[in-house]
């Protein structure tokens, strides 16, 4: 699926971040929330229209949270005006994809394929499980509509100028490091295991912000549904306050139970500043991998339970020493066994580092079943060093685990 479609993802991506991290953070999420979707998407034939809308939507995410960030930094500032005729190429592309995902899929699927994706006629049909004659006739249609929706934005006047802009929106080869690691977090996720350390810290915290919404829907249209089958069979019941009979009086009873009291003692030692104890815990060493040079070394771990298991607050200290870059952020994150792969970052679990030495002390609460892992990133959030810990047990279920693909790509020094 990243071979056939991520060309066109990190294209449409590209076009409205127009910034390298965000550009492949939008990219990664769009394939996680594939992996988490995956048996939703119910026809393969329309994934590409699914991806493009998908990528489109996070790709907007991003920007907006960008524009947010700057406007609390700098204060609100009148926006931009920019006239149709300013705009260059890139531009014109990003809003091109905006009005390409308000089109139906019998317009948008043709228009993705054969021209964000280069594909020819034949193949589109094929794909599509159309007449050659059919897929002509949509195409026509489609570039018609698009021309008409640009028109309105004022760009372009007729449906021959937009296929000449979709023709300038075509998708360059995909960047083979991204390709990679975005397959491996994937596939992680879609086997029902975390993946933390396999793709880039902002790419799954998009992943989250997207896939919550997704559900919380689904509940609501569960709810909904199962709201609408009670008052299909108590239907009788209360027919006589809907056709306006009157109600019998009743008393005056709270709508909500009353929340249980906690005692001021109780809630004071559960601050964050005052954690449970904690007490020393033997840990093994598990699998690792590390650029030549750069070096994490633990000297401590305390948690409250020696099992290191859901639910338990860790502390680990150590020293690690970097050689290969000049910067890096070292994180104590879980890859999960059991969850949703998704979890919050606490700022008590990562750490910069420099070239040399540094002692760190970092923390977090387990939230899920799974092994801790110690790992650093480069400056774009990619993983190229790291190591497993934890109890005999915990290691010993892992044992055929490999970190080697962090070890992929250029490093100033060899491996």
């Amino acid at each position: 699926m990243v071979r056939r479609h991520g060309a066109m993802v990190h294209c449409v991506c590209q076009q409205i971040l127009r910034h390298d991290q965000d550009t492949e953070d939008a990219f990664q999420a769009t394939f996680l929330i594939l992996a988490e979707k995956l048996r939703s998407v119910r026809k393969r034939a329309s994934l590409a229209s699914w991806l493009h809308g998908v990528a489109h939507r996070v790709s907007l995410r991003i920007r907006d949270r960008n524009s947010a960030r700057q406007r609390s930094e700098h204060g609100v500032a009148t926006a931009e005006v920019r006239y149709p005729e300013d705009l260059d190429r890139g531009e014109a592309c990003a809003i091109l994809n905006t009005e390409l995902s308000l089109l139906p899929d019998k317009w948008r699927l043709p228009l993705i394929l054969c021209h964000l994706e280069g594909r020819t006629q034949d193949e589109a049909a094929r794909q599509l499980g159309w007449s050659k004659g059919t897929l002509r006739n949509r195409l026509d249609d489609a570039r018609t509509a698009l021309g008409r929706r640009l028109r309105r934005r004022g760009i372009f006047g007729s449906g021959v100028l937009a296929t000449a802009l979709l023709s300038d929106c075509v998708a360059p080869a995909l960047p083979p490091q991204l390709a990679t690691s975005t397959v491996r977090a994937a596939t992680r996720i879609a086997a029902g295991y975390s993946a933390r350390g396999a793709a880039a810290p902002g790419a799954l915290n998009l992943t989250e912000d997207m896939v919550k919404p997704m559900l919380l829907t689904k509940l609501n249209a569960a709810t909904a549904g199962l709201f609408v089958l009670g008052l299909l069979v108590t239907g009788t019941s209360i027919a006589p306050h809907v056709s306006g009979a009157p109600r019998a009086e009743q008393p005056d009873k709270p709508l909500v139970q009353k929340p249980v009291p906690v005692s001021r003692t109780s809630a004071e030692h559960n601050t964050p500043s005052e954690p449970p104890t904690q007490k020393p815990v033997p840990t093994v060493l598990g699998p690792k991998a590390f650029w030549n040079g750069d070096v994490i070394e633990i000297t401590d771990v305390r948690a409250t339970s020696p099992k290191l298991e859901q639910g338990d607050s860790v502390t680990v200290r150590g020293r690690a020493r970097l050689a290969s870059r000049a910067s890096a952020q070292l994180g104590l994150y879980l890859t999960q066994t059991q969850g949703n792969g998704l979890e919050e970052i606490d700022p008590f679990q990562t750490i910069d580092l420099k070239r040399g030495a540094t002692e760190f002390e970092l923390k977090t609460t387990i939230k899920h079943r799974g092994v801790l892992h110690l790992t650093v990133y480069d400056r774009s959030g990619k993983p190229f060093g790291g190591l497993y810990f934890g109890t005999s047990s915990q290691m010993k279920a892992i044992g055929d685990w490999s970190l080697d693909y962090y070890l992929i790509g250029e490093s100033p020094k060899t491996p």
